[in-house]
């Protein structure tokens, strides 16, 4: 259903504003830019081609959202390592579980004022409960975004189905 195609656009852009490496955002895809199906369209009209500025009204969720962490992303620079040893030194997989990717970024990271990030991916369309070792405060929940912090959490949380959780200390 149309839902769950927003949450999966939102969960995919939070993927590539939230990993490491040069970020790459095709123009539209804040809006939910669609080019009618046409996956090559190097040679068609403008018409296939142009973007509908109207789409930002109608999808404002999803246009808030991917700024929110596009801003996230230019602040922290623990999203933006320049080389392989400073990944290696300060990133961190979890134990995978299917259909769900998490990982720590610690250290303050490239003098990142977050000393640890923890950023867990739940591609499943059910929830998933993480363990969360101390108390943190969570940047992303679900479709909401505050950098400043939505709540804070300890113990457990649940990670709602196709969404991003974001936290910090």
């Amino acid at each position: 259903d149309y839902i769950q195609i927003k949450r999966m656009h939102k969960l995919a852009k939070a993927v590539v504003l939230t990993s490491q490496g040069t970020s790459f955002l095709h123009a539209g895809v804040e809006l939910l830019r669609t080019k009618g199906g046409e996956h090559n369209s190097y040679n068609k009209p403008d018409e296939v081609n142009r973007i509908d500025w109207q789409r930002k009204v109608d999808h404002q969720d999803v246009f808030e959202y991917i700024q929110k962490l596009i801003m996230i992303r230019k602040q922290h620079p623990a999203f933006r390592m320049r080389n392989g040893e400073a990944v290696r030194k300060h990133l961190s997989f979890f134990e995978p579980k299917p259909g769900s990717v998490g990982f720590t970024i610690s250290g303050n990271a490239n003098g990142d004022s977050w000393k640890e990030i923890l950023v867990y991916y739940n591609a499943n369309t059910i929830a998933d409960t993480i363990t969360l070792n101390g108390e943190w405060t969570i940047a992303a929940f679900d479709d909401k975004i505050d950098p400043s912090g939505i709540m804070t959490s300890s113990g457990s949380i649940g990670v709602p189905g196709v969404s991003m959780l974001l936290a910090f200390q």
